[in-house]
């Protein structure tokens, strides 16, 4: 039996490092990205000859999902030497008695192989694209297999083959996190490499072993949250609480002032810092977001998305917001609270086109109100999806238990879209929001609506 993995969470310290320091370590992680690049040719080379094999061939011929077959695969691999520990004995032959391994350890030279192999692994089975090689510029981090040989963290300072770093530690601690994470057992240690302001700075993410720490103003809620998830915008339903906002309302859009300095390349490290300002700011309010539903329920239930034909469909809303990277976050702290996100089909539920009636009306994407002729239901058509998600049970939508709550739920959600309309002045504010599409306000929709009544009755 394989051992369960136990939960770890990544702690960042910053390394007060002197120019000689910091010159050391940009020389390692450039050695470190050839001997990736290295791995990685090697790598592709074992995945061809393994694809050229008659093992491999056999095994393709044969009916998929089967024992026979995979052992065909497994051969191929073996044949080929494309395996993960095959790979290792590539790197420590490379290594041994050369000018690398003056800068590279052992164990940080093999997590560099099971790097380039997982890379190429993911390309074999078809889980991504070809993997590239990496330029200068686009290898920014190195780590070890472990904390007790290569890149280690002890007495309170960064060890690596002979170099001692000092951190910069949190001594106010206010919420005491920095304490507890360095509490619990350090896994390994990351050295990532940043330019910030132009700057070179040198950050050590300690892999810690345990739960990461949590707030008491984050204290994780007992009840079913549903959601509804955009290309720019959220809607959260609780027990106790509604809202619909926009995904990082706080992110601005640096993309006009990017592209203008991409044309001046004299000036692309404004361009980068701007990025990295974007990526900082989506990281932490993505993480306020995970905290502010969490407290409301631990069992979060959402509908199944592509979020690769969100990229495709709303490219730029998509690489500002990083909602699919919003909801990774959410499973993981989910399941680190003892809870779960659970996302159900949408064709079996149709939140969007379904009343809790039982009516099914398909709508327009322009359409933002969910109003309904035969129960009179009227609510913002977002936040009325996350309420009927929160009722969903094994892919199907169950409309007893929604009508019975909807007394309560109703009012939650007039509540949201009463708070959203006293905070959009001055701030993010998106169509799709359908403000002005609410039943007061559009005479248009309410004669429509009243027209399909009669349509019905008759």
């Amino acid at each position: 039996m394989s051992k369960k993995k136990t939960p770890s969470f990544v702690h960042e310290l910053d390394i007060k490092a002197s120019p000689e320091e910091i010159n050391i370590l940009n020389k390692r992680l450039e050695v470190a990205r050839q001997i990736y690049n290295a791995c990685l040719g090697e790598a592709l080379k074992r995945l061809k000859l393994m694809r050229d094999s008659t093992l491999y061939q056999q095994a393709l011929a044969m009916q998929k999902k089967t024992k026979e077959r995979q052992a065909h695969f497994q051969e191929a691999e073996k044949f080929s030497q494309f395996r993960e520990y095959d790979l290792h004995t590539y790197v420590k032959i490379l290594c041994k008695d050369t000018w690398l391994s003056e800068h590279i350890d052992s164990a940080t030279a093999q997590k560099l192989a099971s790097r380039a192999f997982k890379a190429v692994k993911g390309y074999a089975v078809g889980k991504r694209g070809r993997p590239r090689f990496r330029s200068k510029h686009r290898f920014s981090s190195v780590e070890s297999k472990s904390n007790q040989a290569g890149i280690c963290f002890r007495e309170g300072k960064i060890r690596w083959k002979g170099l001692v770093l000092d951190v910069n530690y949190d001594f106010k601690d206010k919420h005491g996190l920095e304490s507890h994470a360095l509490s619990c057992r350090t896994k390994y240690v990351r050295l990532v490499r940043r330019f910030i302001k132009g700057k070179v700075r040198w950050i050590a993410q300690l892999v810690q072993e345990g739960l990461l720490y949590l707030k008491s103003k984050n204290a994780i809620g007992s009840g079913i949250v549903g959601l509804d998830i955009g290309p720019s915008t959220i809607a959260v339903v609780g027990k106790s609480e509604a809202r619909l906002q926009a995904f990082c309302p706080e992110v601005k859009d640096y993309s006009a002032k990017i592209k203008a300095l991409q044309k001046k390349m004299n000036r692309s490290h404004q361009a980068a810092e701007w990025q990295r300002k974007m990526t900082e700011t989506r990281k932490r309010s993505h993480g306020e977001l995970v905290n502010n539903i969490l407290r409301l329920g631990k069992t979060v239930k959402t509908e199944k998305l592509s979020y690769s034909a969100f990229q495709k469909q709303f490219g730029k809303s998509v690489q500002n917001r990083a909602p699919g990277m919003f909801l990774e976050k959410l499973r993981t702290k989910a399941a680190n609270a003892g809870g779960e996100v659970i996302e159900f089909a949408t064709r079996t539920t149709a939140l969007s086109q379904t009343c809790q009636c039982g009516r099914r009306e398909k709508k327009a994407l322009k359409e933002r109100w969910h109003l309904c002729p035969l129960c009179g239901i009227q609510a913002q058509r977002d936040l009325y999806s996350a309420y009927l998600a929160c009722f969903v049970t094994d892919n199907r939508l169950d409309t007893h238990q929604a009508c019975k709550a909807w007394a309560g739920g109703g009012m939650l959600l007039e509540q949201a879209v009463s708070n959203l309309n006293k905070t959009a002045m001055g701030k993010v504010c998106f169509a799709s929001f359908g403000l002005g599409q609410s039943w007061s306000g559009s005479s248009v929709k309410k004669e429509s609506i009243q027209h399909k009544a009669l349509d019905v009755v008759a």
